[in-house]
């Protein structure tokens, strides 16, 4: 579970810090507030297509943490990969992602620099976003499998 997030110089967001409580959270807020751009960061903080137009104009870098609570069902898969790819084991899992204007993005996992393909591995199936319109999802057939494997932890 995500429990703070960091962004700064990030699009239109140049300092946002959240701590975000347990259970479920909603953001919500006016057309072009910002919203969608919280949930880039936090795509790219898990692994996605890196940009260097996602950095604020004026500036030279962009930079996204987030500090997440591992559950005793994940803690064992992702402690084996931060193993494997030699990154520190801690209680909580951290995640720096620094994107530069020359292109190049820089990778931290618990204080000691990563790739991407570590953050790709530890992040698959880590964190559940629910955007507009993904009930669209629920009707394909498909889906309806993987949810009572996911609800029965079965996988």
């Amino acid at each position: 579970m995500l429990k703070k997030l960091s962004i700064s110089n990030f699009a239109i967001i140049e300092e946002l810090s959240l701590d975000l409580a347990n259970g479920f959270i909603v953001i919500t807020g006016e057309t072009g507030a910002g919203k969608s751009i919280i949930f880039d960061a936090i795509e790219l903080l898990l692994g996605g297509r890196a940009n260097h137009d996602m950095i604020r104009f004026g500036t030279k870098s962009a930079r996204i943490e987030g500090v997440f609570t591992l559950g005793s069902h994940q803690r064992e898969r992702i402690e084996s990969i931060l193993e494997e790819y030699g990154c520190p084991i801690d209680d909580d899992l951290h995640i720096r992602r620094i994107l530069s204007e020359k292109g190049r993005s820089k990778i931290f996992i618990n204080g000691a620099m990563s790739s991407l393909r570590a953050l790709q591995e530890i992040s698959q199936g880590f964190v559940d976003v629910i955007s507009q319109h993904a009930s669209h999802q629920l009707m394909q057939s498909e889906e309806h499998l993987a949810l009572v494997d996911m609800f029965a932890k079965t996988q």
